[in-house]
C-alpha cells in the first residue's frame, strides 16, 4: 500500500484539528520532544501510541488503516531498505496488526498469521504451501504476496497454470521479473545472474503439475541469497530447506452445533458460505428454520471453500432445502464457478480431475479403488480390497498411497489406534467413486470391501455373550460408515447368509451402545429370509434380536423369537444355545412382571450354566438377573449375594460392561433397604467404570440413582443436575424405560420442592411410557408416588383409589415394594386415614384394587393425560 510517510500525515492531522505540537503531548501524555521526533521521521509509534492518535486525531476509518500502515508496516523498514545485506536487517517480527488484505480472506487467521511469519523470517527461502484443490491456497498466497509488497522492494506474482514445460517455467520467470535472456544454452544460469543480487519474493501459483521442473527454484535460491519463494502446490516440491503449510479445509459446525444464530455465523465454512450468498442475495439472514440447513450444507461440503462458493450460486434458485436435498450428487451441483477463474477451478470435478490427471496410472486405479470406501479406512483394508482387483500388495501399493496422500486426495487422520486410518473427502470420494464405475471394476470392490468387513468383524467380534473392550468399540466406531455399506450392499445382493452373519457378529456393539433400532433393522431384514438360513446362525440371530427387543422394552415382540430359538437349540441338544436363550426369555418375563416364572426359568439355567460354564459370562448373567428377580420378590439379602457373586465373577473374566450392570443393580438394591451411603458407594464406582469403558447406559442409571440419593439427602441442586443429566443420556439412546425412571425421579423432586402440578405431570408421563411398552416394572412405585402427590393437593380419594391399584398390582406380579418406599407410604396412609377415615378410606383403597384387576380399565385411566412429550431441555 503505497502511502503518505507517517510524520507527514501526523502533522498535517495535527494541524487540521489545530492542535500545537505540546497540546497533542499534553492529550496523549509524552513528551513534546517525542511529537518533534515522530514529525521529523527519526521517530517511530508504538502500536499503543497510534491508537492514542487515532483517537485524538478523530481519524476517518479509511484514514486510519493508512495510518496505522504507514506507522507500524512502512516506514519502519525504510532506513537500509538499499542496504545490499537487507535481507538479514529487516525487522521481521512485529505481527500486532495483520495487513488490511487479510479481511479478504475468510476464516484464514491462523494460517495467514504462520505464512507470514514464515516469509518474514530470512532464513525460511522456499514456503510451499498445500492442499486439495479448490481449499484456497491461491487466495492465501497472494493476500500474503500483497502484503509483503510492504518489506520486499520487489514482490513478483506468477500463475504457472498454462505452464507445461521446464523450458517455458524458466522463460515465464524471466519475462515476469524482467530478465531478457539472450539464446536458450547458457538460460538458467542467465536468470541465476540476473537474481543474484535482487532482494525478491516471488510467488509461483499452481507448480503441482511442474515437479520435474523444480530444480530451477534451487538453482536460483542457491544464486541469489536475498530470494524467498512462495510456491502454492497440491503436493509438496520435495527440495532441499522447503518448509511446506499444508491448507486444510475451513472448520465446519460440529454435529450438535449451538442454536446461537451468532455463534454459528462465525463458524468459518458458515461465514464464507454467507459472504457468497449475501453477494447474490443482500438480504440473507440466517433463521432458526435455515441454520441447520446452512450447517448441514458446509458439514456436507466439509468446509471446502471452492465448493461453498460454487454451491452460493443455487441460492438464487432453490431454497437451502432442496439445495440440502439435492447433495447426494454433489459433483453435479458445483457447478458454474467465476468466468474470469481457471477453467479447473470453474466447476468442483474439474478442480478434482486436475489432480487425478497427475497421478500415475497405478495410483489412479488405487485412488478410485478407495471410493468404495466410506468414513476412515485403514492399510490393511487397502491391500485386502486391492490385492482381489489386480493391484498388487507388495510396496507399491504403499507408494501410490504415498502420493495420493501427498495430494490430498487422501487424508490420513491422526487417531490413536494400533494401524493408520485414512480417509476421502465426500466430494473426493463421490468423484474416485464414480471413475471406478466408468473402469467397470466397481461391483468387483464392493463386493470385496463387504466380505472385508464381514470377515474382520465375524473374527474379532465379542459376539452377543462376549465382554467388548473400549479398543474393540472404538474401532467400530470409526468403521461404521463401511461396516454400514457393507450390510447395505449384502442386501441388496441378497445374500441373507453374509447378512445374518454380519448382524450377530454386530449385534454386541449395537447393545453397548445402544443403537437397538438399528439392530433390530437390519436383524429382521436378514430373518425375513430365515428359511435360507442354516443353524445354528438362524438360532444366534433369533437370540440377537430377541435381546435387542428387550432392550426396547418390546417385550411381548421378543417372547415368541427367543422361544422359537430355544425350540431350535433343544432339537440340537445345544446346552449353552439354551442356556443363553432362557436366560433372555427370563428376563422377559421378570420384565413383565411374572418374577415366579422368571425365578424359575433363571434358576434351571444357572444350574445348566454351574455343570457347563462356571467361569462364564452367561453364568455371570445368570446370577445378576437372578439378584434383580429376587429384589423385586422381597428377597434383598438373597438378591445382594447373587449381584455380588455376579460381581465377583465379571472381574475375574474382565467384563468391565458387566461390571457395570451389577453395581448399578447393587446400588439400587441397598438404596431400596435404606442404605444411603453404601448406595452412593457402588453407584460412584458404577458411573465411573461406564465413563471408562464408553457405557452410556450404564452411566445413565448411575446418575440418576445418584440424583435419587442426593433427593434423599434434600439436596435438591444437585439432585437435578444428576436426574436430568441421565434423562438426557436417556434420551440419546432413546430408553423409554431408562427415561420413565428418570421423570419418575423428577416428578419426585418436583414434589420435595412444592410444585404439585409439575410433579404430577411428570410422574403420569413415566406412566404413560411405561403402559405403552406393556411392562409393569416400576408401574406400581409410580402409583405410590402419585398417590402422595395428589395426597398433598388433598385430592385424598383419588390417592387411596392410586393405592389400592398399586396394591393390586403387587400382588399380581409379586413385585414387593422396597422398604425405602415402604416407609413413605406408610406417611402416605396415615395421612389419608386421617382425612378420610380409616373406613372410608378402606372403600376408596378397594376400589382402586377393583380398577387394577383389569387391565384395560387401568390403560385407560393412565392415557387420559396428554401423551408423552419432552420435559427437560
Amino acid at each position: 500500500m503505497d502511502t503518505e510517510p507517517f510524520s507527514h500525515q501526523l502533522r498535517r492531522y495535527r494541524h487540521g484539528q489545530n492542535l500545537s505540537q505540546q497540546a497533542l503531548a499534553d492529550t496523549i501524555g509524552c513528551s513534546v520532544s517525542l511529537i518533534r521526533k515522530l514529525e521529523r521521521g527519526t521517530r517511530m509509534p508504538s502500536r499503543q501510541m497510534v491508537l492514542l492518535l487515532i483517537e485524538v486525531l478523530d481519524l476517518a476509518r479509511d484514514a486510519q488503516e493508512r495510518f496505522i500502515w504507514s506507522a507500524l508496516y512502512a516506514e519502519q523498514h525504510v532506513l537500509d531498505l538499499a542496504a545490499p545485506h537487507y535481507a538479514e536487517q529487516r525487522d521481521l517480527t512485529s505481527t500486532e496488526l495483520p495487513p488490511i488484505e487479510w479481511a479478504q480472506v475468510i476464516g484464514r487467521a491462523t494460517e495467514l498469521a504462520t505464512l507470514w511469519s514464515l516469509v518474514r523470517q530470512p532464513d525460511v527461502r522456499l514456503i510451499t504451501v498445500t492442499g486439495l484443490g479448490g481449499v484456497g491456497k491461491t487466495c492465501i498466497a497472494q493476500a500474503i504476496s500483497e502484503s509483503a509488497r510492504r518489506v520486499f522492494p520487489r514482490v513478483v506474482v506468477i500463475d504457472l497454470s498454462t505452464v507445461s514445460t521446464q523450458e517455458q517455467l524458466l522463460e515465464t520467470v524471466a519475462a515476469a521479473c524482467g530478465v531478457a535472456l539472450h539464446g536458450s544454452s547458457q538460460a538458467r544460469a542467465q536468470l541465476c545472474a540476473a537474481l543474484a543480487n535482487e532482494h525478491l519474493l516471488l510467488m509461483l501459483d499452481t507448480m503441482e503439475h511442474l515437479l520435474s521442473a523444480a530444480t530451477l527454484l534451487a538453482d536460483l535460491l542457491q544464486a541469489a541469497p536475498a530470494l524467498t519463494i512462495l510456491v502454492t502446490s497440491r503436493v509438496r516440491l520435495n527440495l532441499r530447506h522447503e518448509h511446506e503449510l499444508p491448507i486444510l479445509p475451513l472448520p465446519v459446525p460440529p454435529r450438535d452445533a449451538s442454536k446461537n444464530l451468532g455463534e454459528l455465523a462465525q463458524v468459518p465454512a458458515v461465514a464464507l458460505l454467507l459472504t457468497r450468498v449475501r453477494a447474490i442475495q443482500a438480504n440473507t439472514v440466517l433463521t432458526p428454520t435455515t441454520a441447520p440447513l446452512i450447517a448441514g450444507i458446509c458439514q456436507r461440503l466439509a468446509g471446502i471453500p471452492l465448493a461453498l462458493e460454487l454451491i452460493a450460486g443455487w441460492f438464487r434458485v432453490l431454497a437451502p432445502a432442496d439445495i440440502y436435498a439435492r447433495l447426494d450428487e454433489q459433483l453435479q451441483m458445483l457447478v458454474h464457478g467465476r468466468i474470469d477463474a481457471p477453467a479447473r477451478q470453474q466447476t468442483m470435478e474439474a478442480t478434482i480431475r486436475w489432480s487425478y490427471d497427475l497421478l500415475s496410472s497405478t495410483a489412479q486405479r488405487l485412488f478410485c479403488c478407495l471410493g468404495v470406501f466410506h468414513g476412515c479406512f485403514s492399510l490393511s483394508a487397502i491391500r485386502t480390497i486391492t490385492a482381489q482387483v489386480g493391484l498388487p500388495s507388495a510396496p507399491p501399493v504403499i507408494h501410490d498411497l504415498y502420493w495420493l496422500v501427498t495430494a490430498h486426495l487422501v487424508q490420513q487422520l491422526p487417531v490413536e489406534a494400533d494401524e493408520t486410518c485414512f480417509m476421502l473427502h465426500g466430494l473426493v470420494r463421490e468423484f474416485a467413486l464414480r471413475e471406478l464405475h466408468s473402469l467397470g471394476l466397481a461391483s468387483t470392490v464392493q463386493a470385496a470391501t463387504a466380505d472385508y468387513f464381514r470377515t474382520t468383524i465375524m473374527q474379532t467380534s465379542p459376539m452377543l455373550d462376549g465382554v467388548p473392550t473400549p479398543a474393540w468399540l472404538q474401532q467400530m466406531d470409526r468403521e461404521a460408515p463401511n461396516w454400514r455399506a457393507a450390510l447395505a450392499w449384502l442386501q441388496s445382493c441378497g445374500d441373507t447368509t453374509a447378512l445374518a452373519e454380519l448382524c450377530v457378529a454386530l449385534s454386541r456393539y449395537w447393545l453397548t451402545r445402544g443403537q437397538w433400532d438399528e439392530g433390530v433393522r437390519w436383524c429382521q431384514a436378514a430373518l425375513q429370509e430365515q428359511a435360507a438360513l442354516a443353524y445354528p446362525l438362524s438360532s444366534m440371530l433369533m437370540n440377537a434380536i430377541g435381546t435387542l427387543w428387550i432392550m426396547q422394552g418390546e417385550y411381548a415382540t421378543a417372547e415368541p423369537i427367543l422361544a422359537t430359538a430355544l425350540e431350535l437349540w433343544q432339537t440340537h441338544d445345544d446346552q449353552l444355545g439354551c442356556l443363553r436363550t432362557a436366560n433372555q426369555l427370563g428376563l422377559c418375563a421378570w420384565s413383565q412382571g411374572h418374577l415366579n416364572v422368571a425365578r424359575q426359568l433363571l434358576t434351571q439355567a444357572y444350574t445348566v450354566a454351574q455343570r457347563i460354564a462356571p467361569h462364564s459370562r452367561n453364568t455371570a448373567n445368570l446370577l445378576s438377573n437372578l439378584g434383580c428377580v429376587a429384589d423385586e420378590q422381597g428377597d434383598w439379602a438373597q438378591a445382594s449375594a447373587y449381584l455380588a457373586q455376579s460381581l465377583a465373577l465379571r472381574v475375574e473374566l474382565g467384563d468391565t460392561h458387566g461390571q457395570v450392570i451389577d453395581l448399578v443393580n447393587l446400588g439400587q438394591v441397598t438404596l431400596g433397604a435404606g442404605e444411603l451411603a453404601a448406595a452412593s458407594e457402588w453407584l460412584t464406582q458404577g458411573q465411573a467404570l461406564a465413563e471408562a469403558v464408553g457405557d452410556q447406559m450404564g452411566q445413565a442409571y448411575c446418575v440418576v440413582s445418584l440424583g435419587n440419593i442426593a433427593l434423599e439427602h434434600g439436596a435438591y441442586t444437585q439432585a437435578r443436575a444428576q436426574i436430568e443429566q441421565g434423562y438426557r443420556l436417556f434420551e440419546q439412546l432413546d430408553d423409554p424405560i431408562g427415561i420413565a425412571r428418570a421423570e419418575q425421579m423428577l416428578g419426585m423432586l418436583a414434589h420435595a420442592t412444592g410444585s404439585v402440578q409439575q410433579a404430577e405431570t411428570y410422574l403420569l408421563q413415566a406412566l404413560q411410557r411405561l403402559i405403552a411398552i406393556d411392562t409393569h416394572r416400576g408401574v406400581a412405585d409410580l402409583l405410590e408416588h402419585l398417590a402422595a402427590v395428589v395426597t398433598t393437593d388433598a385430592r385424598a380419594e383419588e390417592a387411596a383409589r392410586l393405592l389400592g391399584m398399586a396394591h393390586a398390582l403387587r400382588t399380581r406380579t409379586q413385585i414387593q415394594v422396597c422398604q425405602l418406599d415402604a416407609q413413605r407410604n406408610a406417611t402416605t396412609i396415615n395421612v389419608l386415614q386421617a382425612r378420610l377415615g380409616a373406613h372410608e378410606y378402606q372403600q376408596w383403597f378397594q376400589q382402586g384394587v377393583r380398577v387394577a384387576e383389569h387391565t384395560e380399565v387401568l390403560t385407560a385411566l393412565l392415557h387420559t393425560s396428554a401423551q408423552p412429550q419432552k420435559l427437560v431441555g
